[in-house]
This record gives structure tokens, sequence and C-alpha cells, in this order.
């Protein structure tokens, strides 16, 4: 309706929320929620295992002053470079890249990497407002903003709505509306100085926390993980140590076993953890992950088969583009150093999906899953895979030399170099290291011809 109406209500709007910005004053419709339940995970009646999701007033979802602030933070790099949630050319791909290159390396220098994910209690609904006012007026936002923002945390209330029914008003005393369009940005600057002070690596999406060091420096591990603590009682926030992890990840067949400790209880060992949606196990290889994302790709391909057998072969394709293949691909460039078998089995899931859009039987032997592919013109992943990896490659070439310097250094140009923008390819010692991301992609880089696009700057 807004879309529809916007020649009409731009400026009433306009003079709405320059009036609300001038006197740091939120009209009350803005402050009120409606909380929807979204379940996570765990027994489903018990509340801790739901996310509430605040559905708030739609006019007040602008992005004007999100966008602004967001820009003040990125200008001034205010937020941590190791922090990838909420921000522009960011994101869970990327943090799974430099991730898994930090294991790859510390590998190849024959050790261990021991690891802890870190599970925040309600991290969004515990944000205390004075401390986080105090936060961005010490990181240099405005007092007029500090004001708006001051007023549009204060005075809310929200009710929860389940199946049509909702429950009496509450009062809104803490915490940042996740249903909200400047409550993660808010959130991400009550969490930006996580980091100081740690000697360890420490990545963050939004609150999702892992830090790490080599087995060697499992002692530094543990110092960090008591700074953790100071920080959380400092800033009003709760780790929640019986779901936190560790996961070492080891080329050994007896990896280091030493405990670690987080409110001095033991933080329990894994072979594998779930982060950002892709499974990481103790070896490395990404086989368990394989599984688990063939496995999800064949059921949602079952459900679309269920649902839409009888459609025409376009809705069929655009069912399997849209619904499974973008399970196969989550996050891609990070785990692309699947064995061939592993390969294999996610083409498998591919090459089903071709036989039911064709409407070709199981019990068919004779027809070619290869050129049903070429006629829907469906890519082999593998291919797509790469295609993901040397687009990712470029962004950091072309933005963040900071960042790829980390893990890979320019060549000197000859005349038997392709372009000049290649790329040095440092010995491996594993396969692991041979077949990481920067080292892997940057031999696909080289080879590029100089005519192609990723060359180029985006601008150009």
């Amino acid at each position: 309706m807004l879309c529809e109406l916007a020649e009409v209500l731009a400026a009433p709007l306009t003079t709405l929320f320059q009036m609300s910005l001038d006197k740091g004053a939120v009209p009350q419709d803005f402050k009120t929620a409606l909380v929807s339940p979204a379940y996570k995970k765990g027994e489903k009646y018990t509340a801790a295992n739901y996310r509430p999701i605040s559905l708030t007033c739609v006019t007040c979802k602008v992005h004007i002053l999100t966008s602004q602030l967001m820009r003040f933070a990125e200008n001034r790099k205010i937020f941590h470079p190791n922090q990838h949630g909420f921000r522009k050319h960011h994101g869970c791909e990327k943090q799974l890249i430099e991730l898994t290159s930090d294991i790859a390396n510390t590998l190849d220098d024959g050790e261990e990497t021991v690891a802890c994910v870190l599970d925040f209690s309600k991290a969004f609904d515990k944000v205390n407002h004075n401390k986080l006012l105090l936060k961005l007026a010490q990181y240099g936002v405005s007092y007029q903003l500090v004001s708006w923002i001051d007023d549009f945390l204060t005075g809310r209330t929200q009710r929860v709505v389940v199946d049509g029914e909702q429950s009496s008003e509450a009062a809104v005393t803490s915490g940042v509306p996740q249903g909200s369009v400047i409550g993660p940005t808010m959130f991400l600057f009550y969490i930006n100085d996580l980091p100081d002070n740690l000697r360890c690596e420490v990545r963050l999406f939004a609150d999702d926390t892992i830090i790490y060091n080599t087995a060697s420096n499992h002692q530094i591990l543990q110092e960090d993980l008591l700074k953790l603590e100071n920080w959380e009682n400092t800033w009003d926030m709760e780790f929640h140590p019986s779901k936190c992890s560790q996961i070492t990840f080891s080329r050994k067949r007896q990896p280091s076993d030493q405990p670690l400790h987080l409110h001095d209880t033991l933080i329990p060992k894994t072979e594998s953890i779930k982060y950002l949606g892709v499974t990481l196990d103790t070896k490395n290889n990404w086989n368990m992950h394989v599984n688990n994302t063939a496995a999800r790709g064949n059921s949602t391909l079952g459900f679309i088969k269920r649902n839409v057998l009888t459609t025409s072969e376009n809705v069929k394709a655009t069912a399997y583009k849209q619904l499974v293949r973008p399970v196969l691909e989550y996050a891609s460039a990070a785990w692309d150093s699947v064995s061939d078998t592993a390969a294999k089995c996610l083409e498998a899931v591919q090459r089903r999906a071709a036989r039911f859009i064709c409407g070709i039987r199981r019990t068919d032997r004779k027809t070619s899953t290869t050129g049903l592919m070429q006629r829907l013109n469906l890519p082999p992943l593998a291919q797509r895979r790469t295609e993901r990896r040397l687009n990712i490659f470029s962004q950091y070439h072309h933005s963040d030399n900071a960042t790829i310097n980390k893990y890979i250094c320019k060549a000197t140009f000859s005349s038997s170099c392709r372009h000049p923008e290649q790329y040095f390819i440092p010995q491996s010692s594993t396969i692991h290291h041979q077949r990481s991301f920067f080292i892997r992609t940057a031999k696909d880089w080289n080879i590029l011809p100089d005519s192609s696009s990723l060359l180029r700057p985006p601008s150009a």
C-alpha cells in the first residue's frame, strides 16, 4: 500500500519523520509490537526454544536512519573487522571462508586448532538501554540521534500473538526489537567491543561467536574465556555454558584433549559443530556437511514432487531452482574442497530433479540425464561452485586487500602471465591447505583470460 500511495504519502511521512528526529520523540504506535514466537530447536513446549520476533508498525521500518548510522560506522571503521553480521559486503559465506582458511593454515603448519562456539542466552533481549546509549555516544553518534534512539527504546510495550490469540500487554525494559530495522544495527554497536583485549582470534556474526587458537596456546584460550566472563558481567549479557561447544580440528589420530571452562562449567566437547548453517567436523573434510546437505536437498525435492507433480515443466524447474538448489549451494564457496565422491552425492540430487522435471521415470535407463540438464540449462553444481568462488575472490581482490593479503600475496607480473592481477601460489604441506578457498581459487583466478570481467573493478 505504501508503494502504491508513495506520491501521496511521501510529503506527510517526511514531515512526520523530520519532526520525530528534531524533537527526539517517537510516536507511541511505533513503540508497540506484536511478538510472534519463531521456533528454533529443542522441546517445543519450552518457551526458551523460541525466538521472539517483534511485528512492529510498518511505517517506522524506514531505512533512512539505519543506513546513515551504518554509513557512519563503516566510514569510521568502528565495527570489528571480524564482525560479519548485518553489514554490507559481509555475510555468512565470507565469515566461513576466513574461518576455514585459518584452520587450514594451522593444519598446514602441523598444529591443531581448538575452537569454542559460544551461545548467548537471549542476546538481543538483554541489551541494557542505558549502556547502549553510552556506547553510541562514545562511538561519536550525534546527540540528536542518541536522543531519538533513547525515546525509541523507552516506553515500549508488546503482546504475544499465537493462533490469533493475544496475551496481555507487557512493558519492554531491555533489549532491542528483533523485528525492527534499526534493532540489529544497535546490537552491532553494543557487542562491538567484545573482542577487545582478547589474544585469540574471535569471529562474530551478530551474536554468533566463535573463538579459537592453536592447541599449544590452550592456556591463552582459557584466559580469554575468563575475560569474556568479565565482559558479559560488565554489559549485562550472559553466555549459556551448557549450550556452548568445544571442537579440535586436527590431523592427528589422537587430538589434544585439554578441557576448557566457562563459569566454572566444563564446555562440552564434540566431533562436529554447526556454525552459521554449515557443519564443521574435526577432520575438516566436509563429508558430514555434504551428507546433511544432500539429505535436505532430497527431502525438499520430495516435497516438490508431492505438490507440483502435475504442473508444467517450467513450474517444476522454477520450484527446483528456488527451493532445492539454494539448499545444495548454501555457503558453497567455503566448502568447495569436497572430495569427488561427496561432489557426486550432490550432483545426484540435481540429476534426480532433472528427470522429475522432464517426467522421466526411474526405470527409464535409456534417456541421458546429462542431455536433460543441458536442455533445462542446469549446469553442473561443481561448475557453479567454481564460478561462485571466483566471484567472491573478485570481491576480495577489488575491495578487501587487508584480508586477502593475510592468506595469499600478489605475484610479480611477467610475460608468461595471462593478466597482470596474478597471485603467487605458496607450497602446501597438506591437502586441507591446498584446497582451501584462497589457494584453490587463486589457481583458477590466475588462468582467467585477460578479457574476464572479474578482473575489472565493479564500477568499471
